[in-house]
């Protein structure tokens, strides 16, 4: 463990918040998805429908065992005919609740859904709490100094560099951790907008560690948890119990009981994240994640515009981009879809505006 001129808490909140909803979904509604599944199915191709105003774009498949997949920019829906399961489930994307907070995130959702479905009981199903920091390189020695009430935990490597730790199963759905380098991570996702989250307090000379927390349906009821409102509220009490009394880091000592070793300084401050629930913008992080993109694609896009021009004998960028257009547009309506829709679905598939 390397801590450098203290530790500093760039940003926590929450990351996710999924929920199913139980509702009487219209026998008209149902209809209108089923038409459009069996488009989508027979075309290979989404197809919008309107949802309380705004519109989704119905997949030609569905969402685990969601018949219906509605995706939008702002997150999925999945709708289910089936009594068996809560009619629906609501999956909105981490940049949207990041964008406009998570409280105001689920009621866009819900007032979205509820235009065609009327009045629905949501429950929380997934949790997901972070907290970055910087000031705290991870270390291969960390692994044997931490306590958990959970015996599986897997350590995280790229080549000779450790990367991160995880802690407990997903699959439990109860509680699980990880810790892990998110510049790392962004650097391969593109999620540049959280270095305009993290603002001036940013460093970008040193890695940002980030703390995460997922409460699965399972580990959320045992706190008697349901609703989003519940889930959203007892953010920081979830927090202290996930990072105080699950999970620790500990200094060692020479007692042989590792339970016994005092907490680091480190994690005190850790379990002292201020995880409230945060909206940092949504221009903000949709500009970041513009940002992220193009520093992931313009590389390739050179790359594959310079082999063109080479293999058909073309000198300047000019005359191959005009070229380009011509063939791009072509290849879309060979496929039966226009570039313009195209565009539109991927996106969509990007969580772009």
């Amino acid at each position: 463990m390397r801590v450098e001129g203290g530790l500093v808490e760039l940003a926590s909140g929450i990351d996710a918040l999924y929920c199913s909803g139980r509702a009487e979904v219209p026998r008209g509604f149902l209809q209108v998805l089923e038409r459009a599944r069996e488009e989508a199915d027979e075309n290979e191709k989404e197809v919008p429908v309107p949802v309380g105003g705004a519109e989704f774009r119905v997949q030609d498949h569905g969402l685990g065992k969601y018949r219906y997949n509605l995706a939008h920019a702002y997150g999925v829906v999945g709708v289910s005919p089936s009594l068996k399961l809560p009619a629906l489930r609501v999956q909105p994307r981490a940049s949207f609740l990041h964008g406009v907070g998570a409280r105001e995130g689920i009621g866009w959702f819900r007032e979205a859904l509820e235009a065609e479905c009327g009045p629905i009981l949501l429950t929380t199903s997934r949790l997901d709490l972070h907290a970055d920091w910087q000031g705290w390189e991870l270390s291969g020695d960390d692994r044997r100094n931490f306590v958990c009430r959970s015996e599986m935990r897997v350590t995280h490597e790229h080549g000779d560099l450790l990367t991160g730790f995880q802690f407990g199963q997903r699959r439990t759905k109860t509680l699980s951790g990880r810790i892990y380098d998110k510049t790392m991570e962004i650097r391969k996702s593109g999620a540049d907008y959280w270095t305009g989250i993290w603002g001036d307090r940013y460093d970008r000379e040193k890695p940002v560690v980030r703390v995460e927390f997922e409460f699965g349906r399972q580990g959320l009821a045992e706190f008697k948890i349901a609703s989003p409102d519940d889930a959203i509220d007892s953010a920081g009490a979830l927090w202290s119990y996930a990072a105080g009394d699950w999970l620790s880091l500990r200094s060692p000592t020479a007692d042989a009981t590792k339970s016994r070793w005092p907490v680091s300084s480190v994690w005190e401050q850790i379990r002292r994240a201020s995880v409230v629930d945060s909206d940092w913008g949504i221009e903000r992080v949709y500009n970041g994640l513009r940002d992220g993109e193009f520093r992931l694609l313009v590389p390739m896009l050179v790359g594959y515009v310079v082999r063109y021009a080479a293999v058909f004998g073309i000198d300047t960028a000019e005359a191959t981009c005009g070229r380009l257009s011509e063939v791009v547009r072509t290849s879309c309506l060979s496929r039966g879809l226009s570039f313009e829709k195209r565009v539109a679905a991927k996106r969509l598939e990007l969580g772009l505006r």
